[in-house]
């Protein structure tokens, strides 16, 4: 089974509505930040473009699983 990094800045940290979704995830570091725009989905979580020299977007950085990550894909509507 892969292992996968995730960056999650919004309803997924700790604290927030679909963190249990995390809760057998290894957490590598939290309050990290990484260079992006953050931007409204109207789906009710925001979406993350990566762009370099764009203001810092904090988040949490964890390992998980291919079976974690479905999950979570699932979560956001990717399948």
């Amino acid at each position: 089974m892969s292992n996968h990094l995730i960056f999650v800045y919004g309803t997924l940290r700790k604290g927030e509505q679909h963190h249990h979704l995390l809760h057998q995830a290894v957490c590598l570091e939290e309050n990290c930040w990484i260079q992006g725009q953050l931007f409204d989905t109207r789906w009710g979580y925001p979406a993350l473009l990566l762009e370099k020299g764009a203001l810092p977007v904090k988040g949490d950085l964890y390992k998980v699983t291919s079976d974690q990550l479905k999950k979570l894909d699932r979560l956001e509507g990717f399948q």
